[in-house]
């Protein structure tokens, strides 16, 4: 996958124009134990080699043709093996990292989880704010505007997105729609530029059922339907290391603050601990537990300073689907962006890690233990 990725992100050119492949297709195959194999074959189409006259480029890439569909590509493969669920991980973190450098479209998060009874579970959060399919319309527009329509139809004809994994035995759908996504014996199959954005899981559980998520009842808090934030800056305990968040209060009547932490704040300081989650949107705030964050570039700092106006957030909370309760504040930045911040307690509520206080550490957070009350 290395070599995959060096060979495309060689090809400004090629890059620039499309901000991500004509073709690709990830094969995984998946052993008993969370070891296994990843093959990427990426190719671009005949018509688009032709079209913006890229021989020249394809031949000093070594790119070779093969033939998907009846259509001629020209690309290249390259398979890296993982030992185990987390090399797994690393091993598509790392593939959406060499992507979004590139400007491809936004494919989302794939995380592979091995459960004590040896069943494999993969998570797959599709939480970009765009589908291939629509950032290569974008693409070819803005940098081959002189193309006819028929040209760019035959360019956007040819694109294809395909994840293909191959479990040790039956795999199972819990969550997530349908549409793009073939479940057959023990192979799964997700056409991205088919797939509706949101969180899916899928599992070699006996019980599928029992690989979904429970989420505990959590009662919101209620509070206006908009006022003022005031700024805070508060040290967490986070399994021994303080880490300094930039948090929103609410003064109730009395004097008593409620803090809010930034979300995507939280995510970022849990990624690679036992409680990381993924955060995607649809529409709906998607929260993923056990998934890779992907950052934005947003974590950790603020883009606004002082006091801020807020609203109560409307938008949903959905963890694999189920509506949680949650409370959030969005804030607004001078250019119309927006920020949720939620309860810390009702983050390690919903997604099962605890947040507690005491005198000697103040707030902290335990990344491999239970939500308690406490």
């Amino acid at each position: 996958m290395k070599k995959c990725f060096a060979v495309l992100l060689a090809l400004g050119m090629l890059a620039a124009l499309l901000s991500g492949c004509m073709y690709e297709k990830a094969e995984t195959r998946i052993d008993v134990d969370g070891s296994g194999s990843v093959t990427v074959t990426f190719g671009f189409s005949e018509e688009l080699v032709e079209t913006c006259g890229l021989y020249q480029e394809i031949e000093e890439a070594s790119f070779t043709p093969f033939t998907y569909n009846g259509r001629t590509y020209y690309g290249d493969s390259a398979t890296e093996a993982f030992s185990d669920p987390g090399e797994f991980n690393a091993i598509f973190a790392q593939a959406s990292d060499s992507a979004e450098d590139s400007g491809a479209a936004d494919m989302g998060t794939v995380t592979l989880s091995r459960g004590a009874d040896g069943s494999l579970t993969l998570t797959f959060l599709f939480g970009g704010e765009t589908g291939a399919a629509d950032a290569l319309e974008k693409t070819v527009e803005t940098h081959a505007a002189e193309l006819t329509a028929a040209q760019k139809a035959a360019l956007l004809d040819g694109m294809v997105a395909l994840y293909e994994f191959t479990f040790p035995g039956e795999i199972r759908q819990v969550n997530g729609g349908s549409a793009g996504v073939t479940v057959s014996g023990n192979t799964l199959r997700i056409d991205l530029l088919k797939l509706e954005l949101g969180a899916y899981r899928f599992t070699t559980a006996a019980d599928a059922q029992q690989e979904a998520l429970t989420v505990p009842p959590i009662t919101p808090m209620a509070i206006p339907a908009s006022g003022v934030a005031r700024a805070r800056t508060q040290k967490i305990d986070l399994d021994g290391t303080a880490v300094s968040f930039r948090t929103y209060a609410l003064v109730d009547e009395n004097g008593g603050e409620t803090n809010f932490v930034k979300l995507r704040d939280v995510a970022y300081a849990l990624s690679g601990t036992a409680a990381q989650f993924g955060v995607g949107w649809d529409g709906d705030v998607l929260l993923v537990p056990g998934a890779s964050y992907q950052p934005n570039g947003s974590e950790m700092s603020t883009p606004f300073s002082g006091d801020r106006v807020y609203q109560k957030a409307l938008a949903a909370t959905k963890i694999y689907g189920q509506n949680v309760p949650l409370t959030a504040l969005v804030l607004t930045d001078d250019q119309g962006g927006g920020y949720t911040y939620y309860r810390l307690r009702d983050l390690g509520q919903a997604l099962g890690f605890n947040v507690s206080w005491s005198a000697e550490r103040g707030i902290f957070i335990e990344s491999g233990k239970p939500y308690t009350a406490d």
